[in-house]
């Protein structure tokens, strides 16, 4: 399917397909394959993900059953089987905490973001660059906001429109223009009222 013609989002909220993500080889082909927006062969996907082209259309067929990919075919090769995203973003939301579901997607995803996170300090370190100055933009950000109703959900709202305005465009500039890779990991939580005692 053209970029243009795919759907802006999918959701997963199927416990099954969450537990399909908990895999890191998986959560780098979907990465590349949602942050590019391009087709890809097993072959170039498992060079980007460190494993072997059996390993990884083991790993591409279990993502298509659970809906997160699908197979497309590319004029011209017949040869090849291509895979591709199912939509620009990906949006998971259905946690069965009862059954602690998400215990394995959520380490994974964070493992990923561990790995990268230290890959970073260390490239840094290995340029002499002062990890304070402030003209770098933060390896990481935590911190938590208190805010009106309004203002919390204003925050929500464009926190996540300008993911989707960027996502919209990531992968659309010509093969031949040069580009800079962002990896990014959200998670905005609210609070939970302290319960009123009675």
């Amino acid at each position: 399917m053209p970029v243009d013609q795919l759907p802006k989002f999918v959701v997963i909220d199927d416990v099954q397909a969450i537990r399909a993500m908990a895999h890191q080889a998986r959560q780098k082909a979907l990465d590349e394959l949602y942050g590019s927006h391009r087709a890809y062969t097993a072959t170039e996907l498992a060079a980007r993900c460190e494993i072997s082209p059996s390993a990884m259309s083991y790993h591409l067929r279990a993502l298509e059953k659970y809906g997160y990919i699908r197979r497309v075919e590319q004029e011209g090769d017949g040869r090849n089987k291509y895979w591709q995203a199912v939509a620009f973003t990906l949006r998971i939301i259905g946690f069965d905490a009862g059954s602690q579901s998400e215990s394995p997607s959520v380490t994974s995803h964070i493992e990923g973001l561990r790995k990268r996170v230290g890959e970073e300090v260390r490239r840094r370190r290995a340029r002499s660059a002062d990890l304070h100055d402030e003209a770098l933009y933060p390896v990481i950000t935590s911190s938590q906001l208190d805010l009106r109703d309004e203002q919390a959900e204003e925050f929500m709202q464009r926190l996540h429109g300008l993911l989707d305005e960027f996502a919209l465009t990531s992968g659309k500039l010509p093969p031949d223009e040069a580009t800079r890779r962002i990896h990014y990991f959200v998670s905005a939580i609210e609070e939970p009222p302290e319960p009123v005692e009675s």
